[in-house]
């Protein structure tokens, strides 16, 4: 893994460094031996930018960054760009797609209940979106700040009346890389802002979070899930679970 030039050089060889190793640690787990795998950090050494690093301009730094993103990570995860494609991160969004499937499952020949099915659990989403949106209203707007891993809350943040800072990779993909800069101007807002919690997704590495916390009095970081349901069945091994987990983890950390 590499960085461009901006930041300093030993804050972008730790960066590339644990890139490179969270990298190696997700390519293990689908699969690739450990041995036919090392993990390097190369820090601003190997720019792939055609400018010089004191003569780039921002659009040129950030062209790159897209090109990386794009030539490593379109077929393992979200891209960054389009609309956000979390939809399950607002139960009502999923209460309209469950109709939607049973409807198209009926056309397809399967039995008419599966329609009441899709109506009960719709209904049983309106009831979560409700226990949601009460449980959010004590918090004052002005408190309803989150900063995540990757834009994975923009779905709920939308619903339920919060505002998403930042997030620490540039993505909706927890397969992007940070950016040097970019963590500089997140970590003045962060501060500035008063948050005192980054969340990451619980089935992906933490090493950028915990990095940018490290670096600031005071901030911590928390597992969501966002990303697939656990085998925990009082954590989120169905969906409703899943949402109502996220929901206490998000305002214990508000309320401190």
């Amino acid at each position: 893994s590499h960085t461009d030039c901006r930041g300093t050089d030993a804050s972008n060889q730790l960066l590339s460094q644990r890139r490179a190793e969270s990298t190696m640690q997700y390519l293990i787990q689908n699969g690739i031996v450990e041995s036919r795998l090392q993990a390097k950090g190369f820090g601003e050494t190997t720019p792939a930018a055609a400018c010089k690093c004191n003569q780039c301009t921002e659009e040129e730094h950030d062209d790159h960054a897209d090109d990386d993103d794009e030539a490593d990570h379109d077929d393992h995860g979200h891209h960054h760009s389009g609309p956000d494609p979390h939809l399950w991160m607002d139960p009502t969004l999923v209460a309209r797609a469950a109709m939607l499937i049973a409807d198209a499952a009926v056309e397809a020949g399967w039995p008419e209940s599966v329609k009441d099915c899709a109506a009960d659990y719709s209904g049983q989403l309106a009831a979560l979106d409700e226990e949601i949106a009460s449980q959010v209203s004590v918090v004052d707007v002005g408190d309803r700040v989150l900063v995540t891993n990757h834009g994975a809350l923009g779905r709920f943040a939308e619903r339920y009346g919060f505002t998403v800072l930042g997030t620490v990779l540039p993505a909706m993909s927890t397969l992007a890389e940070a950016n040097p800069a970019d963590l500089t101007a997140l970590a003045e807002e962060i501060l500035a802002a008063g948050v005192t919690t980054i969340f990451y997704d619980f089935q992906s590495s933490s090493v950028d979070a915990e990095s940018l916390a490290e670096r600031l009095d005071g901030v911590e970081v928390a597992a969501l899930l966002t990303g697939s349901l656990v085998e925990d069945s009082e954590v989120g091994a169905d969906y409703i679970t899943m949402m109502q987990t996220n929901v206490q983890r998000i305002l214990s950390a508000i309320e401190g």
